[in-house]
């Protein structure tokens, strides 16, 4: 899977920010998370992720716990703290309740928060450097 399917950006030297493009079988979805763990390695981290789920569409209980179990806390692992995690969210609903069913299983690795505008999620992450 190619950067340009599933986007992973270092941005303004402060945080990360991934981008789901759309609603990703098995196959990808295991891919694409591969691929954001290997890409914090290579860059300078300071524990903030930003995940742009405005396309994601809904996730099954099992891809939940996949990404709450092992992808969050890999992350923090790597980062030596706990990540800080601004949550863009869509219109979906049922999305939306997917993505922040994630947050609260994942607490014990992120402190994470939902926002529906970007700049409010981007001062909201900054703030802590």
């Amino acid at each position: 899977m190619s950067n340009s399917e599933f986007p992973v950006e270092y941005i303004n030297d402060s945080y990360l920010k991934i981008t789901y493009l759309k609603t990703y079988d098995d196959e990808e979805f295991s891919e694409l998370h591969k691929h954001l763990i290997d890409f914090q390695t290579k860059c300078p981290n300071k524990g903030l992720l930003m995940v742009d789920t405005k396309k994601m569409g809904v996730l099954s209980m099992e891809k939940q716990a996949h990404i709450a179990k092992y992808v969050v806390p890999t992350l923090s692992e790597q980062a030596g703290q706990k990540m800080r995690i601004a949550l863009l969210l869509g219109d979906d609903v049922f999305a939306s309740f997917g993505a922040k069913n994630i947050a609260q299983k994942s607490d014990d690795a992120s402190v994470t928060k939902p926002f529906s505008d970007q700049s409010e999620a981007e001062t909201w992450l900054t703030e802590s450097v």
